[in-house]
């Protein structure tokens, strides 16, 4: 969430991480969040299982879950609160013991910036970033020289500096990336961008790209399931175009 003095304000970005894989054939869903903004989160729906992440023993509770948890999405409305980031540190480190996809968005990049090395070569790492993520992301690590104009190989040498991460940058197009190739989502969305849409792709994803690794290699026509699992980021394009096609053609 976001500073404990904002977190019943903000509470849009954890209810569409938590609603949207809903939509896309998940079961459960449970929200780890701060303790004020529980009741606004449960409200939404009942369907969202609640935890709090800024407790003394959080590591200790989430890691009594994560048998039961099939992708852990890292980011939406988490904030940059001291306390609860050390407690989102120590649940990062039982996930990765436990072989878990995490997708990471918005705040967990910014997380993941200030200490690149903590989630580095994690195979079943998904990095959402949009322009300004993405740039950050670039800052915090070795990349050495690209082509400032070569956006798509920018995006292959980030996720292969990152230990062959599997990033998805967002923007007009979405470049994907798994470190050995890049692929153009150029679905059709919007006109404009409007706030929540990374927090349904990245919570979106986390189903895919559970249901994409299950299926393993061998059902994927050979590609990485990671790679063709962020595909599913046209599924939130077209959804957009649906909703909010852009100005008609004259």
């Amino acid at each position: 969430m976001e500073e404990e003095a904002d977190c019943q304000e903000y509470t849009g970005a954890p209810y569409y991480a938590g609603i949207s894989p809903l939509k896309v054939s998940a079961d459960l869903i449970r929200v780890f969040c701060a303790r004020e903004a529980e009741p606004a989160i449960k409200s939404y729906s009942p369907k969202l299982i609640v935890l709090f992440l800024d407790s003394s023993d959080a590591i200790q509770e989430v890691e009594k879950r994560l048998s039961r948890l099939h992708a852990f999405v890292l980011g939406p409305g988490l904030g940059r609160d001291d306390f609860l980031l050390n407690n989102v540190r120590g649940i990062l480190e039982a996930t990765n013991a436990k072989d878990i996809p995490i997708i990471t968005d918005t705040d967990g990049l910014w997380l993941i910036a200030q200490q690149p090395p903590f989630i580095h070569g994690y195979q079943k790492a998904v990095f959402t970033p949009n322009l300004v993520e993405f740039g950050r992301l670039w800052e915090a690590v070795p990349t050495g020289s690209v082509d400032a104009k070569d956006h798509s190989g920018s995006v292959l040498k980030l996720s292969q500096v990152l230990g062959n991460i599997t990033v998805v940058q967002k923007g007009e197009h979405d470049l994907i990336s798994d470190s050995q190739q890049v692929l153009v989502c150029s679905q059709e969305g919007s006109s404009c961008r409007c706030g929540g849409q990374g927090d349904l792709l990245s919570s979106s994803l986390g189903v895919t790209a559970y249901r994409a690794l299950l299926a393993r290699q061998e059902n994927t026509n050979g590609s990485n399931p990671l790679l063709v699992a962020a595909q599913g980021s046209a599924t939130t394009r077209t959804s957009r175009h649906m909703i909010a096609p852009g100005p008609p053609q004259t």
